[in-house]
């Protein structure tokens, strides 16, 4: 099982547990622009209760995967693909998750972009 894997169903028990409502995987990872050239590939995607969490996990958290994982969170809005079109009228929130994910970054993570 890969870490993407393992994550998807670790936050997937999570939410679960936190909603008590069935959580649906979304078939799709990757985003694709107008071209069809891919652009944004996430790690798992869930759905539960008309919110949609997008998931990224690394094995080793650094600032510069979360200034981009933030950044991929506010282009994601802004879909023409027509997979992703689905989720438009949703919330999205964004999952990252690591193997080591010092406490510092994720405090900074929460302070800098006020993640929670």
């Amino acid at each position: 099982m890969t870490l993407e894997d393992e994550t998807e169903l670790a936050v997937k028990n999570a939410l679960y547990k936190m909603f008590i409502s069935p959580i649906k995987v979304f078939l799709y990872r990757i985003k694709h622009n107008e071209a069809g050239k891919p652009i944004m590939e996430w790690d798992g995607i869930l759905l539960c209760c008309n919110k949609v969490f997008l998931c990224k996990s690394k094995h080793n958290m650094t600032e510069k995967q979360m200034d981009t994982f933030v950044k991929q969170l506010k282009e994601f809005w802004g879909t023409k693909d027509f997979e992703f079109k689905q989720l438009s009228d949703k919330q999205y929130i964004g999952v990252a998750c690591g193997s080591h994910f010092p406490e510092e970054l994720r405090k900074q993570s929460m302070d800098k972009h006020g993640l929670r």
